[in-house]
């Protein structure tokens, strides 16, 4: 939902669900057996309803969870806050993109639950709304229309709408900034394997701690929330006939007392919210919906996988759908042809029915002609469906298709309540040519809604997915970036280009995605502007010193920039404060001295949604009132992927991040400190206004100390402080992002090596430090009792500072008494040596000296006096 709520609201659904049925009743017919009735789109787009077809309660909907899942006792509280494995809080401002917040939030839950991803990841919002249709539902702008699980799922099933939200960021004052061309709309980073409704307590749970988060919707009312406990229950749900709002479901505590509630609910229990109004509200964005909340559910989940090389589908989710159904069953099929030599071993179909629960027979034919979807039997599987959702179906082989070779996924339908059900695109919007998708209520005679549009049936939704059988084309990829490579606002899919191209293990999926990605980069020119050298900066900071705030708009950095002990003003004032969304594209900043009388940081002053993201400064020195290494007052949504390494002197608040903050989140951050900074210097934040009661910092590192934070990594040397970046909860990694410069920690440019921990071991003492952008390692210094040598050793194989890591490793200490040390050099080939064995017979006696015990002669007892880092 929006942020605006209330009776306004309540009748502009209420007048847009009577307006969808009057355009849509057109469509129903009944012919041929076949009753076909509109699928309506109400409560602003949050619900639908097949027209005439009343939900019904019949049915199975226990869902199929894994053994180990469904044997073990659900706990009575389950809150992953504390994990580390759950992405930080969005803001949707006044936009009504819940709903595509929420199901991006469960594609990330579910992904870092399989280890695909980590807690940082963050997909865009712009290409799941803008790739879904879910406007053309309302009438209604993409961005104020509501949505639910059925404008997701088409999309991401037809292999759009989930790339990075680096690619395509959302911008809260400016959503008409947000275009999103053909080619960024069919980048997908993942595969959708099922998305399902849910409909009881226990199974929300059990797909919770499966999947790590479940979307949910309701009616969002004002004056129900207790904000000082974060509780949320409306005691009359009767008067709200609507649904206006939807969150991510991210866990549960049937203990959860009632009396938190503004208004008690008859019993304990509630589930817990996280939200999309931003880390300022509620609690830190997270609060509490009673188990007694009438209008909270619509409950539903999302799966996914590693991704395809290709996709085939006809339909997408317009505001005109239909369901076709039959008595006993009706059976739909896809006419597809085969783009290169592929192997097919998945295919997928959208289901609504009545109850959700129906029995379905997947075939798949190939030599089909142009007319006859039913062509060479090659695979034919049956099973059932619990709930109304998206599925996918495995082969147990996969299926070879040459070049251009016609092939069908045939679907049959039954068993929900005596009927069988079938999801189609109303012709109303529907492209289908002649051959490519049919309708039949026996599967013997089928009908070609391409060609006969009486029944008003258009494009069935049924996907096919396969893999091309030869190694993926990179030649594409390589002409793209010759033509767009050192484009103005390309910078960062460029370095992803180079990147896909350097990866000897890319899929197809990942170099399309790249291509796709620069071409958009190209034609889109979003930015409203880029930056590269010293003068613009100083030349963007004076504009927007004299008014320019940029709200809504992008501005990107696409150099490293050095100002050489330069003075410099910082972006903005109190007065003029910067409201746009700035991305440094992982550059670095240095040797700027950085000063104000007020408030001081590379951006001075920033609100109303604004956001700074992936910059570093190196051996700066900021001064002021208020002075942040980043930012020196912090109004604004979210600081992420900062890092800071100079000195910072406030006069009132001092931080290595932040001189004073209001609201919003930092993620990802670092800092550190020079010894010159103010005593009163925090790591991270300086200090914060007295309404701000939780500041959070998810996934940051630093050196120093801070206590205004809630959440900070360990304190670790400061060598390890890229390793600590790249390291979520010891589970998550994301090797390829942080690494170091010096003492600085930054990201990892496209052909840099990034950051590994270096684990030193020696006798009882062990050090750890990371690698440098150079896949380099500091090597400790070693005092070693007089007449003994150290070297090291990676696997039997010495190392030293010369070596290049790529991986995290450790590196033992082998202590060896000097004299042995020089007789194993000789032996070996050393100038005094002879230089073959047959010489070696050959050489003249020589006597040694009788042994001697002494003291620690072994090797494994060799003394170290002392191990230390000279970091």
């Amino acid at each position: 939902m929006r942020r605006m709520k209330g009776a306004a609201g309540l009748l502009t659904a209420l007048l847009l669900a009577f307006q969808l049925s009057a355009q849509t009743f057109a469509l129903a017919s009944e012919d041929n057996g076949i009753k076909v009735v509109p699928v309506n789109f109400t409560h602003n787009g949050y619900s639908y309803e097949i027209e005439g077809v009343a939900k019904s309660t019949e049915g199975d909907y226990r869902i199929k969870s894994p053994a180990r899942l469904s044997a073990r006792k659900l706990p009575s509280t389950y809150d992953p806050r504390s994990s580390g494995e759950i992405t930080t809080v969005k803001d949707q401002a006044s936009t009504g993109a819940c709903w595509a917040f929420s199901a991006l939030a469960c594609a990330e839950q579910d992904l870092i639950k399989k280890g695909l991803e980590n807690p940082s990841a963050e997909f865009s919002v712009p290409a799941l709304v803008l790739s879904s249709n879910s406007g053309t539902a309302t009438g209604k702008d993409d961005f104020s229309s509501g949505g639910n699980w059925l404008f997701a799922a088409s999309a991401l099933a037809n292999g759009q709408g989930l790339c990075y939200e680096d690619y395509e960021p959302f911008l809260e004052s400016g959503t008409e900034n947000m275009a999103v061309s053909e080619n960024k709309k069919n980048v997908s980073e993942y595969r959708l394997n099922y998305v399902m409704e849910l409909s009881s307590t226990t199974q929300v749970k059990r797909k919770i701690m499966e999947l790590g988060a479940v979307s949910a919707s309701y009616f969002a009312g004002n004056g129900y929330m207790n904000h000082n406990n974060t509780a949320y229950y409306d005691p009359d749900a009767s008067k709200n006939t609507i649904i206006n709002h939807s969150v991510t479901v991210v866990g549960w505590d049937d203990n959860y007392s009632k009396d938190n509630f503004r208004y008690k609910p008859a019993n304990n229990g509630a589930w817990l919210v996280k939200g999309s109004w931003g880390a300022d509200q509620d609690n830190d964005g997270f609060y509490w919906v009673s188990y007694d909340e009438a209008e909270f559910g619509q409950f539903c989940c999302y799966d996914f996988e590693e991704s395809c090389d290709n996709t085939y589908h006809y339909s997408k989710m317009t505001g005109y759908v239909v369901n076709a159904s039959n008595d006993g069953s009706v059976y739909g099929a896809n006419v597809f042809t085969a783009k290169a030599d592929e192997k097919l071993d998945k295919a997928g179909f959208m289901y609504v029915g009545k109850t959700g629960s129906a029995d379905y027979t997947l075939s798949v034919y190939t030599d089909v002609s142009d007319s006859d979807p039913i062509g060479v039997l090659e695979t034919q599987i049956s099973g059932s469906v619990s709930a109304n959702g998206f599925y996918t179906v495995d082969f147990p082989e996969d299926i070879l298709l040459e070049e251009g070779e016609k092939y069908s996924i045939s679907v049959k339908f039954s068993g929900d309540s005596g009927r069988g059900y079938l999801l189609a695109e109303s012709d109303r919007t529907s492209k289908a040519q002649s051959g490519q998708s049919y309708v039949s209520i026996n599967g013997k005679y089928w009908s070609d809604v391409g060609v006969d549009k009486t029944d008003s049936i258009g494009s069935l939704f049924i996907y096919a997915y396969t893999d091309d059988t030869a190694k993926p084309d990179k030649s594409s990829l390589e002409s793209t970036l010759a033509k767009y490579g050192t484009l103005a606002g390309c910078e960062r899919e460029a370095n992803n280009a180079r990147k896909v191209l350097a990866d000897e293990n890319a899929s197809k999926n990942d170099i399309s995605n790249a291509q796709k990605l620069l071409i958009s980069a190209a034609e889109e020119q979003d930015e409203a502007l880029v930056i590269t050298t010293e003068a613009q900066w100083e030349s963007f900071a004076k504009r927007v010193s004299s008014g320019e705030s940029f709200e809504g708009k992008l501005v990107t950095l696409e150099a490293d920039l050095d100002f050489d002990g330069k003075t410099i003003s910082p972006v903005g004032d109190s007065e003029n404060p910067f409201m746009g969304y700035f991305d440094g594209n992982g550059h670095l900043i240095k040797n700027a001295v950085i000063m104000s009388k007020e408030y001081s940081g590379l951006f001075a002053y920033i609100k109303n949604g604004a956001e700074i993201n992936n910059i570093s400064l190196k051996n700066c020195i900021v001064k002021g009132d208020y002075a942040g290494g980043i930012v020196g007052f912090y109004q604004g949504t979210a600081i992420k992927a900062c890092t800071f390494d100079g000195t910072v002197s406030g006069e009132v608040y001092s931080g290595g991040v932040i001189g004073r903050q209001s609201c919003g989140i930092i993620t990802e951050c670092s800092s550190n400190l020079n010894e010159n900074s103010s005593a009163i210097t925090n790591a991270f934040i300086g200090g914060r206004d007295i309404a701000v009661s939780v500041v959070n910092a998810y996934g940051c590192y630093s050196n120093d100390s801070d206590s205004l934070i809630s959440s900070l990594s360990a304190k670790n040397a400061l060598s390890q402080g890229a390793y600590a970046m790249n390291t979520y909860g010891e589970k998550f990694k994301d090797s390829a992002k942080w690494t170091m410069d010096g003492t600085l920690v930054r990201q990892t440019s496209y052909s840099e090596q990034a950051s590994h921990k270096i684990t030193f071991s020696a006798v009882a003492q062990t050090i750890e430090v990371c690698t440098d952008y150079a896949g380099k390692a500091v090597f400790p210094n070693v005092n070693v009792q007089q007449g003994f040598t150290l070297g090291w050793y990676r696997k039997g194989e010495p190392v030293n500072s010369n070596t290049v890591f790529t991986e995290n490793t450790t590196v033992s200490a082998k202590v060896t008494p000097s004299d042995k040390a020089k007789i194993d050099y000789i032996l070996n080939g050393g100038e005094n040596s002879p230089s073959t064995l047959m010489s070696l017979t050959r050489a003249k006696p020589h006597s040694f000296p009788p042994p001697q015990k002494r003291a620690h002669s072994s090797q494994a007892g060799m003394p170290i006096h002392s191990l230390r880092a000279s970091l």
